[in-house]
């Protein structure tokens, strides 16, 4: 398992990126350490993805973003994670 930094890219208001990735492989407890500093907004804007899926994992401070590959696997989370939406009517 080796780390890649990404070029930095510049948008229009001259604000930089850069892009570091490194494969991780996933077991509970792990990276709870950087799942804390992210809720808790200590971290730029991190996110996982299954290469096998394609599936993001993307939290941030507020919550987390996941996207999936059909519309037949957001209703099956939606359905075994309904308690974790918000009253919004999209769940949002």
């Amino acid at each position: 398992m080796g780390g890649t930094t990404a070029t930095t890219f510049a948008d229009d208001d001259e604000t930089q990126w850069c892009a570091n990735v490194l494969e991780t492989h996933w077991r509970q407890g792990t990276l709870d350490c950087i799942l804390l500093a992210i809720a808790n907004d200590k971290t730029g804007p991190t996110m996982w993805m299954d290469r096998k899926t394609g599936r993001i994992f993307a939290p941030y401070d507020g919550g987390f973003d996941l996207l999936v590959s059909s519309p037949e696997e957001v209703e099956q989370l939606r359905v075994r994670f309904g308690d974790w939406l918000s009253d919004h009517p999209e769940g949002l």
